[in-house]
């Protein structure tokens, strides 16, 4: 380099260089930006996580709230046709059920019991329970009297039942709003 003048070799250094850190400013760059669409993708993905369970979980509920109003009408039908037929009869438990009051009753316990369990609410849960064992009991009572204590425990059991369940889907429709921002 002793015999190559200063004003030619120096351009061609300073344009080798500058080539170089332009060509890293642009790796720096393009992995910046990676790193940042990964992160948008990792939010965009859990983001519908969160909403899809949301999802799930108020389409358990609402299965739930409509399958607990059935098992209330079954056993209110149930617990009248044991009235009636213990004022015919002079005898509790005298009569057979009929059989769409039976099979509802049973066919409504069953969805019941694959449906709560899909619930996250451990509450609900619990609640679901209470109330499904005063249904069981105002229908399987051997008196009138003890067939009407359970039919009020289950009519309060639904009650905070269904309360619970409102504030559960009040609670899901707040986590959504605040998952898209609202």
């Amino acid at each position: 380099m002793e015999n190559v003048p200063v004003n030619t070799w120096f351009p061609a250094l300073t344009l080798a260089l500058g080539f170089i850190f332009a060509m890293a400013a642009d790796a720096l760059k393009d992995r910046r930006q990676g790193k940042r669409e990964r992160e948008a993708r990792e939010f965009n993905r859990r983001e519908a996580i969160g909403l899809r369970r949301i999802d799930f979980q108020r389409e358990a509920l609402v299965d739930l709230l409509d399958q607990i109003s059935k098992l209330a009408r079954f056993c209110g039908s149930s617990h009248y046709q044991q009235v009636m037929g213990a004022r015919a009869t002079g005898t509790w438990g005298a009569i057979k059920l009929t059989e769409d009051v039976n099979e509802g009753f049973r066919a409504t316990q069953a969805a019941i019991s694959t449906t709560y369990i899909r619930v996250h609410d451990d509450v609900v849960r619990e609640r679901t329970e209470v109330f499904k064992g005063a249904c069981v009991t105002a229908v399987m009572a051997p008196s009138e009297a003890e067939s009407f204590q359970a039919f009020v425990a289950m009519q309060k059991a639904l009650d905070e039942l269904s309360d619970r369940i409102g504030q559960v889907l009040r609670s899901l429709d707040s986590d959504e709003d605040e998952i898209v921002g609202k």
